[in-house]
C-alpha cells in the first residue's frame, strides 16, 4: 500500500477530493435550484401580466362609460339651453325669427339625446356583458405571447372579473325635456305676441319720458324748467341739478325742482315800488305761487319696476281754468264801500284799500256789481292774466311745466300698456325657466356611472402545462435524467387606480378637439348651435365656470337689448338660473391597472371569492389544496363567460346633427383575438381544469 500524502498543514489527498466533490455537488444542486426557482418566478411574471390585462379592459370600459356619460350630458345641456336661448330671442322682437329655431334646434337635439342615450344604453349594456370575456381573452392572450421564453412553456391564463356581473344600466324614463317642449310650444306665440306689443309701447314712453327730460332739463341751455328756475328764482344749485342724459336722469329729479322753484317765489317780497299796476301784477303772481306750491305739496311720481303712477296737478292757464281752482271762492281780497257802491282790490298794499269793511272773493266779484279800483285795475281775469302770460310762452316757467305735465301722462298711458304685457311674459317665462332649471339639475346629478363586472379588480389564474425534463439544457450526473420540472401554476389580482400621473381631460379634449374640426362655419344659429356644444361638452370636465360660458356665448350671439327691458330681464334670468345649477366636473382622470393582494379583490362574497378565499387559506396554513377547488373557479369563471364576439369593434352609440353637419360616434376597439377568441379562452379553462388535476402537493426539488 502506497503511503499516502499528507503535509505539514494535516491536508489528504482525500480530503481534497472529497471537498472538491461536495463543492461541484453544491454548485450544480444550487444551478436546478436557481432554474426551478426561476420557473416559479417566470409563471408568477406571467399571472401578473395576465391580471394586469384582464383589469384594463375594465379601464377602458370606464373611459367609454365616461366618453356616453359626456355625449349624453352635454346634449341634455345643450336642448335645455337652445330651449333657453329661443325663450329669450321670443321676448325681443327682432329676434323673433331665430327664436323659432332655436327652439326647433332644441327638440331636434332632444330627439338626439333620447336617441344616442338609448344607444349608449343598450351599447354599454352589451359591453357590459362581453367584459368577462374581453378580459378573459386578453390574460389568455398575454399568457400564450410569453410562450417564447428559455424554458420550455405552455401558459393559459384564465381571467375572472370580480364581481363577475355588473349592474346594467336603465333606460332614460325622463320626459322633462318633452313636457318642456310642450310647454314652450304652448305658450311661445302668446309670449312673442306680448313682447312685440310691450316693445311698441315702451318706445312710446321712452319718447314721453325723453321729452319730459328735454322739458325738465335736457334742452339747457335753451328755455326749460332749469333755464327758467335758474334765471327766475334764487333756487339752489343742489335743487336745480343739470342732467344731460335721460338714462342718468329721473321723475323725481323735475319734481324736486318744481317744488324748490315755487318754494323760491314764495319767499320772494311783493314789489314796494314802481307803479300801482305792477306792484298789484306782483301781488298777484304772489299769490299764484303760493297756491302753485300748495298743490305740489301732494304730488308725486312714482316710477316703481313694473307700475307708474303719478299725482301733478293742472296749473291753469286762463280765467276759465282759473275758476275751477281754489282761487275763485278764497276770501283774500279787500274790499271797500262807497256808500252802495262796493270796490275789491288786489292786495292790502293798494292804496284805495284803506278802510276795507271785509275780505271778498274773486267768485263774488265775479256775480255781484264791484266797481273797478283805479289804482290797481284788480278784474276778475287778474289771476287767470297772470298765468296765461307764463304758461303760453317759452319764457315762463310753467310753460315748461306744462310741457312735462302732459309728457308725463303720455309716459303713465304707454306704461299702463306696457307694464301688464311685461308682466304676462314674465308670467309665462317663469315657470318655463323653472323647469329648464329642474332638468339642468337633473342632468348634473343623474349620470351615466360604470359599475360594471371587475368593479373591484381581476384574478388571473395561469398554469403552465410544459413538463421539460429537469436535465433539459442542463445535463449532469446530479440530476435525474428520468424526472421533469412538472406543471406550474400561479394566481395574481390586479384592481383600478386613479392615474394620478395622467392628464383626464385629454380625453375629452381629443373628442372636444376632433368634433370641432369636422364643423364646418355655418354662420347664423347654426354657429350658436355648435358654439354652444362645445362649450357643454368642456362643462362635462371644468364644471359650472364652462357651462356659464357656453351659456354666455349663446347669449353674446344676438343682442339682448329692449326698449322694455324684457330682453335684459330674460337674459339675466337666464344666467341666474345657470348660476344655481352647481355642475361639478366629472371624476375623468383615466384608471390604471394595477397590482394587489387578491385579498382586496375577493371580497363581494360571491362564490368564486368564497372558494378562492378557502383556496388562499388552505396554502397559507401549509396544508396541500385540493386541486378541486382551484378547477372548481376554473368552472365558475367559465360559466361567468356566456356572451362572446369575435368582432373587431362595436359601434356604442352614435348620432347625426344636421345643424352642424356633424356626425358623433362612440366606437370601442376589441382586443385583437388573433385566432378565435373563444379559442383561446376555452383551451384556457380546459388547460387549467387537466393542468391543476396534475400538480404534485410534494415538493419535487430533484
Amino acid at each position: 500500500m502506497k503511503k499516502l500524502f499528507r503535509d505539514e498543514e494535516g491536508i489528504t489527498t482525500i480530503g481534497m477530493s472529497v471537498s472538491i466533490f461536495l463543492c461541484i455537488a453544491l454548485i450544480f444542486t444550487s444551478a436546478q435550484l436557481y432554474r426551478i426557482s426561476s420557473a416559479s418566478a417566470e409563471i408568477q411574471e406571467v399571472a401578473d401580466a395576465s391580471a394586469l390585462a384582464a383589469d384594463n379592459e375594465v379601464a377602458e370600459f370606464v373611459a367609454a362609460v365616461n366618453v356616453c356619460d359626456a355625449g349624453v350630458l352635454s346634449l341634455t345641456l345643450l336642448s335645455g339651453t337652445l330651449f333657453a336661448l329661443g325663450v329669450v330671442a321670443a321676448c325681443i322682437p327682432p329676434t323673433a325669427a331665430l327664436s323659432e329655431k332655436l327652439i326647433e334646434a332644441a327638440d331636434k337635439t332632444m330627439d338626439r339625446r333620447d336617441s344616442f342615450y338609448d344607444g349608449a344604453v343598450k351599447g354599454l349594456n352589451a359591453l357590459q356583458k362581453l367584459l368577462p370575456f374581453l378580459a378573459a381573452v386578453n390574460a389568455a392572450g398575454v399568457a400564450e405571447a410569453n410562450n417564447t421564453g428559455a424554458m420550455d412553456s405552455s401558459y393559459f391564463a384564465l381571467a375572472a372579473l370580480i364581481p363577475q356581473e355588473g349592474v346594467e344600466f336603465e333606460s332614460l324614463a325622463d320626459g322633462k325635456l318633452a313636457a318642456l317642449s310642450g310647454s314652450i310650444d304652448e305658450n311661445i306665440d302668446d309670449i312673442r305676441e306680448d313682447s312685440a306689443k310691450a316693445e311698441e309701447a315702451a318706445k312710446r314712453a321712452n319718447d314721453a319720458k325723453h321729452r319730459a327730460f328735454m322739458a325738465d332739463c335736457g334742452s339747457a341751455p335753451s328755455a326749460c324748467m332749469y333755464e327758467r328756475a335758474g334765471r327766475l328764482s334764487k333756487i339752489s344749485k343742489e335743487d336745480n341739478a343739470l342732467y344731460t342724459n335721460v338714462d342718468a336722469w329721473s321723475f323725481q329729479v323735475a319734481l324736486k325742482r318744481i317744488r324748490a322753484y315755487y318754494a323760491s317765489r314764495t319767499m320772494e317780497p311783493i314789489a314796494s315800488s314802481g307803479s300801482i299796476e305792477s306792484r298789484a301784477d306782483s301781488a298777484i303772481r304772489k299769490r299764484f305761487y303760493e297756491f302753485a306750491y300748495e298743490e305740489f305739496e301732494s304730488a308725486f311720481i312714482d316710477d316703481s319696476e313694473g307700475a307708474f303712477s303719478f299725482e301733478l296737478p293742472a296749473l291753469f292757464k286762463n280765467t276759465d281754468q282759473m275758476k275751477q281752482t281754489k282761487l275763485y271762492t278764497e276770501a283774500c281780497y279787500p274790499v271797500t264801500q262807497n256808500g252802495s257802491e262796493q270796490t275789491m282790490h288786489a292786495w292790502s298794499g293798494c292804496p284805495k284799500a284803506s278802510g276795507a269793511v271785509r275780505m271778498g272773493s274773486i267768485s263774488e266779484m265775479d256775480s255781484a256789481t264791484f266797481s273797478t279800483c283805479p289804482s290797481c285795475e284788480f278784474r276778475v281775469s287778474s289771476m287767470g292774466n297772470v298765468a296765461a302770460a307764463s304758461t303760453n310762452i317759452s319764457s315762463g316757467f310753467e310753460h315748461h311745466y306744462e310741457a312735462f305735465r302732459e309728457a308725463v301722462e303720455e309716459y303713465a298711458q304707454a306704461r299702463a300698456e306696457m307694464d301688464p304685457l311685461t308682466q304676462a311674459v314674465k308670467n309665462k317665462v317663469n315657470p318655463i325657466f323653472d323647469a329648464i332649471k329642474d332638468i339642468f339639475k337633473d342632468a348634473a346629478a343623474k349620470r351615466l356611472t360604470p359599475d360594471p363586472p371587475g368593479k373591484y379588480g381581476a384574478i388571473a389564474m395561469v398554469v403552465n402545462t410544459a413538463k421539460p425534463p429537469a436535465d433539459s439544457g442542463f445535463e449532469s450526473s446530479f440530476i435525474n435524467s428520468g424526472a421533469t420540472l412538472g406543471t406550474t401554476a400561479a394566481v395574481s389580482a390586479a384592481t383600478l387606480l386613479k392615474d394620478d400621473g395622467s392628464d383626464g381631460s385629454g380625453i375629452i379634449s381629443r373628442i372636444i378637439g376632433n368634433m370641432v374640426g369636422d364643423i364646418p362655419v355655418l354662420g347664423g344659429f347654426a354657429d350658436i348651435v355648435a358654439d354652444c356644444w362645445t362649450g357643454l361638452l368642456r362643462a362635462y370636465e371644468n364644471g359650472q365656470n364652462s357651462f356659464n360660458d357656453a351659456v354666455e356665448s349663446g347669449l353674446d350671439s344676438f343682442s339682448t337689448s329692449t326698449s322694455s327691458g324684457l330682453g335684459t330681464w330674460v337674459s339675466d334670468a337666464l344666467r341666474d338660473m345657470v348660476k344655481e345649477v352647481g355642475l361639478q366636473p366629472a371624476d375623468i382622470d383615466p384608471r390604471m391597472p394595477v397590482l394587489v393582494n387578491t385579498g382586496h379583490v375577493t371580497i363581494d362574497g360571491s362564490a368564486f371569492s368564497s372558494s378562492f378565499t378557502k383556496l388562499k387559506q388552505s396554502s397559507l396554513a401549509g396544508s396541500s389544496p385540493t386541486t378541486g377547488v382551484f378547477s372548481s373557479l376554473a368552472s365558475i369563471t367559465g360559466g361567468a363567460i356566456k356572451d362572446r364576439t369575435d368582432d373587431a369593434w362595436v359601434n356604442v352609440s352614435s348620432f347625426s346633427s344636421s345643424d352642424t353637419g356633424h356626425d358623433f360616434t362612440i366606437e370601442w376597439v376589441l382586443p385583437g383575438f388573433g385566432d378565435s377568441g373563444s379559442g383561446l379562452v376555452d383551451s384556457a379553462i380546459a388547460s387549467l381544469q387537466q393542468g391543476i388535476s396534475s400538480l404534485d402537493p410534494v415538493r419535487s426539488w430533484q
